[in-house]
């Protein structure tokens, strides 16, 4: 009954004793003899984190937040940001620091002028396991507004961004991928302090990075098992853009755009600027159109019953009506929009309820 609780909690345990400063002790990595147990070992460390990921949401819904603050430090889950000082000594030296012609000279031998706001470790080095995935971290330096405010949270969350966009600077090469998460976090910190202006801002970072998201995305969904989702591509590449492929694209980018615009509305109607948000809403609705029309061809039927975000185009664009007329005070126009859109939001997850057995028996992993 309670073996497989107790295989996570030796994996939690770890990390427990490493954020205490004991190390990292290896759980269960030094006794696996073949890749099976390995594979076991890996995908238990996965849970571990994801039933980590559910207390800590199950803190905020129950707005346990001094709860929440006191496990993210005994996990030592708050991100390790250190000086420059600490973090260039070889790799920026050797041949890339003539390229930073902009920043001061002395930068490779002295920390940063400027010092940032986040909380600098003391430990010498990072104490957590290397298993530990980076979005754990951002989470946990999310859980700061709720506990120190919203402006510490913000601070760390800046100095995380530095470091995915200046990975050269910083040696933290590989943090690129961490870029629009950590955006998306700055964003609901800044709509917490009422920043506007900078939610905006993030915000339309996150429209810039749509392209690069959509690749990725798309290059994944191709690499699945031939002909489960886009007949006749290629598995192996992009290379051959076929029709299936280039509606795919469009259909994720036009998901994506509906999903950001809508929460640029919300910003918008929160600060007042009704007819920016209803110039907006134009916007969502062009894309809006172009999901309909590719999800109405059937030719990608399947990601349509498993890409929540594409399902809930149509629910995005209703809810957004609804918020526009509340906030011009037509209130019996919205209240409508708003039952039309509650009413839509059952059919789709009625819809979504009756595919998951169909998709589960295809044995094919969620998107990443």
């Amino acid at each position: 009954g309670n073996s497989d609780v107790g295989k996570h909690h030796s994996f939690y345990s770890e990390i427990v004793a490493a954020g205490n400063g004991a190390g990292s002790s290896g759980s269960g990595a030094g006794a696996a003899s073949s890749p099976n147990e390995m594979d076991e070992i890996q995908k238990l460390r996965r849970e571990t984190c994801e039933l980590i990921v559910l207390r800590f949401i199950a803190h905020l819904k129950l707005r346990r937040y001094v709860d929440l603050g006191k496990e993210v430090h005994m996990l030592g889950l708050l991100p390790f940001l250190p000086d420059k000082s600490g973090v260039d000594n070889d790799d920026d030296g050797s041949g890339g620091g003539n390229n930073d012609e902009n920043d001061s000279s002395t930068n490779n031998h002295h920390p940063i002028s400027w010092k940032e706001g986040s909380i600098h470790p003391t430990e010498p080095k990072d104490t957590l396991p290397t298993w530990i995935p980076y979005g754990l971290r951002i989470l946990a330096a999310q859980q700061l507004q709720y506990n120190d405010g919203s402006s510490k949270a913000l601070d760390v969350l800046l100095d995380m961004r530095d470091r995915a966009v200046r990975t050269e600077y910083w040696n933290t090469r590989g943090m690129e991928v961490w870029k629009s998460t950590i955006d998306n976090a700055i964003v609901d910190a800044c709509i917490r302090m009422k920043e506007w202006r900078l939610a905006l801002h993030f915000l339309e970072e996150l429209i810039g990075g749509v392209e690069e998201g959509v690749n990725r995305e798309v290059l994944w969904w191709c690499r699945r098992q031939e002909g489960v989702v886009v007949a006749g591509s290629s598995s192996s590449s992009l290379g051959e853009e076929t029709t299936s492929v280039v509606q795919l694209r469009e259909l994720i980018t036009s998901a994506a755009y509906v999903e950001l615009l809508s929460r640029q509305i919300l910003v918008l109607l929160q600060s007042g600027a009704i007819k920016a948000a209803e110039t907006v809403q134009g916007d969502v609705r062009l894309h809006a159109s172009k999901v309909e029309g590719i999800v109405l061809s059937g030719e990608l039927s399947c990601i349509h019953r498993e890409f929540a975000l594409v399902r809930q185009v149509p629910v995005r664009l209703m809810v957004n009506d609804g918020l526009i007329l509340f906030a011009q005070s037509d209130y019996e126009l919205a209240a409508t929009r708003f039952r039309e859109a509650m009413e839509m939001q059952d059919s789709v997850t009625a819809d979504s309820n009756n595919d998951s057995s169909a998709l589960n028996s295809m044995d094919v992993p969620s998107s990443p």
